[in-house]
């Protein structure tokens, strides 16, 4: 099988590193053309610990190498996604596609985004708690895949098992799609309840607060809120707020800091998917009067510059 990914960022490359372990022919596109020169003829990924990449993973500046690939991944930031699916849309041709971009856009969840835009059933989706580093170091990790379309979870399935991955399976695309989403704004979350120096156990009375609105979101969308359940739900939001390898709990503890400076530094070299995801849920809940104070405070904090200890008031 041929594979493409859409995508050259850190967990991109880390995919690619678990395909060509399963002996598949991989090969990453870039629309920037200094990116290529450097990945094709350097093969290093500064961000990952100058991660050395294999040989036999390819890249290339022509979409239509990727596009005449049997499975397509699309590991790029929620921001370039629109724009992808369009610049793609007039070679869907049958392929098989697997969205790792997580995310929410116009009350909208990734997976639904990308099949409007695209318009093929032949759409899935993985998620989990696996930080890039993690993939390519060969640790037992851990990914759910969801698609409505049974062959295109095996597709998905198949291309990334092995004897360190565990796969779980789902239909409730919608349901993974958003536990994928909000767990990166719960992350700020808790790095802002790092950054007050509180233990972990104000930590475990923050997380299990926050499942009761990771699954009013669920229902919001059409999914099954037993999909917190999943690696995807409850494995993922474990690992982003609880680990300094994330950057949104990294930007939750800057926040404490006060340092705008060092803030705005970290904003403009890292991409930090809550802060987007933040503002489209906020938009949602004043739109559909929702209740989730938790999110709410996190809001104010960030963009309304309030006193990060007013999410202590949530936890009575």
């Amino acid at each position: 099988m041929k594979v493409g990914i859409i995508g050259t960022g850190a967990y991109g490359i880390a995919l690619a590193e678990i395909l060509n372990k399963n002996k598949l022919d991989v090969i990453l596109w870039t629309k920037f053309e200094k990116e290529y020169n450097e990945l094709k003829d350097n093969k290093i990924v500064k961000t990952l610990n100058n991660h050395k990449i294999s040989d036999k993973i390819k890249f290339t500046l022509n979409i239509n190498e990727i596009m005449n690939c049997n499975l397509i991944y699309i590991a790029i930031p929620q921001n370039a996604l629109k724009e992808i699916c369009n610049f793609i849309k007039p070679l869907v041709n049958n392929q098989y596609f697997c969205i790792a971009t997580k995310g929410i856009g116009n009350n909208k969840t990734i997976a639904n985004i990308v099949n409007k835009l695209i318009k093929t059933k032949k759409i899935g989706l993985i998620s989990g708690p696996t930080f890039a580093i993690d993939i390519i170091n060969n640790v037992p990790i851990g990914f759910t895949v969801a698609s409505f379309d049974e062959n295109t979870i095996q597709v998905i399935k198949n291309s990334l098992a092995n004897d360190n991955i565990y796969i779980e399976t789902t239909k409730d695309i919608e349901g993974i799609s958003v536990c994928g989403a909000v767990k990166n704004i719960f992350a700020i979350g808790s790095g802002i309840i790092k950054g007050l120096n509180l233990p972990i156990s104000t930590q475990a009375l923050y997380i299990t607060k926050v499942t009761h609105e990771i699954r009013k979101l669920i229902i919001f969308f059409n999914g099954n809120e037993e999909s917190i359940l999943t690696l995807a739900g409850i494995g993922d939001l474990v690992l982003t707020c609880f680990s300094e390898k994330s950057r949104n709990f990294t930007f939750g503890i800057m926040i404490c800091k006060k340092k705008k400076n060092e803030i705005y530094n970290y904003i403009k070299s890292t991409t930090i998917e809550g802060i987007n995801t933040l503002k489209m849920i906020n938009m949602l809940i004043e739109k559909q009067k929702i209740e989730l104070p938790i999110i709410k405070c996190i809001y104010n904090i960030i963009y309304k510059n309030n006193n990060p200890t007013e999410i202590l008031s949530l936890l009575n």
